[in-house]
């Protein structure tokens, strides 16, 4: 199915009074020119519904460095774990500053995405920002979509269970960092080496002088295994397999571990990008005629 549906104008209208804001432009309608979207694409928007789910995300770091404190080794499984799931929610939340949906302010946006969230998972927005917006333009093609570059021939569905479960345990325990380091060094290698080598430095100088050098270790050791493991298992869900977007339906344990923040509406997402995150249910309301995968009928498909 051809991920942008074409609306009728009056139901395009309908959806723009609903959220406040102007959807995708279609580009078979002159009418939408870019200089109208870019003049309402940030009304509506809400801070405090960005910032909210971000210090829940911040909790569950601290939770993580709490109980490895506490219980000190037989504790850091968990702890890693939850701190891989963590950066991974942050990166979610960091995904929606890229497309400036925070707030109106731009710079107050930037700053919340580059410093609140990039700075922690050492990303340059600035060139996130190009990865990403390469990636909506040209979604699914081979020669274009930087994705499918990285993607390499490393993701394909269906799985089993057994092979999608020894794929996550094979992440958790690092078996992926190659991939990860050439995932990290295609991003990295024309950002700002500011953003990439500053918070390891501030947050290892930090760890050691509060007398806490684990907390450092475990941060930065869950970055390629428990934060890659639920990094994949979300990239099942969007495109793998086809040259537009999965529509998916995820349980809430599901959107806990690797689907948070409506991060699983990622075809409604890409019908509409300047859709802030906590709006996408009521948008998805709107396209009840077209068809859901279930995420085990999509990546196991009954196996």
């Amino acid at each position: 199915m051809a991920v942008c549906k074409l609306f009728k104008s009056e139901t395009m209208e309908k959806l723009q009074l609903k959220f406040n804001q102007p959807f995708a432009i279609d580009l078979q309608k002159p009418e939408w020119s870019v200089k109208r979207v870019q003049q309402k694409q940030n009304s509506g928007l809400n801070l405090w519904k960005w910032l909210l789910p971000l210090t829940g995300d911040y909790a569950l770091i601290a939770f993580a460095f709490m109980i490895a404190w506490k219980w000190q080794w037989p504790a850091y499984p968990v702890s890693l774990l939850l701190l891989g799931i963590a950066q991974h929610r942050i990166a979610i939340l960091a995904h929606d500053g890229a497309h400036g949906l925070i707030c109106r302010n731009s710079a107050l946006n930037y700053f919340c995405t580059q410093v609140l969230c990039f700075w922690p998972l050492m990303i340059d927005l600035n060139r996130y920002k190009k990865f990403h917006f390469d990636h909506h333009r040209h979604t699914g093609n081979d020669e274009l979509d930087p994705e499918l570059h990285l993607k390499q021939d490393r993701y394909h569905l269906p799985k089993t269970k057994l092979q999608l479960l020894g794929c996550f345990l094979r992440d958790l325990c690092g078996g992926s960092i190659v991939e990860f380091m050439e995932v990290s060094y295609y991003i990295g290698k024309s950002s700002n080496p500011f953003w990439v080598m500053s918070f390891p430095l501030v947050s290892c100088a930090v760890s050691f002088w509060t007398g806490h050098p684990e907390f450092f270790v475990l941060f930065m050791l869950s970055k390629p295994t428990t934060f890659w493991a639920v990094f994949r298992l979300r990239v099942y869900t969007e495109h793998v397999g086809v040259t537009g977007t999965h529509r998916i339906h995820v349980n809430k344990w599901q959107r806990w571990l690797f689907a948070p923040h409506n991060t699983w509406m990622h075809w409604e997402h890409h019908q509409h990008p300047q859709v802030p995150f906590w709006q996408l249910p009521k948008l998805r309301d709107e396209y009840r005629e077209v068809p859901v995968t279930q995420f085990e009928e999509l990546v196991l498909n009954g196996k």
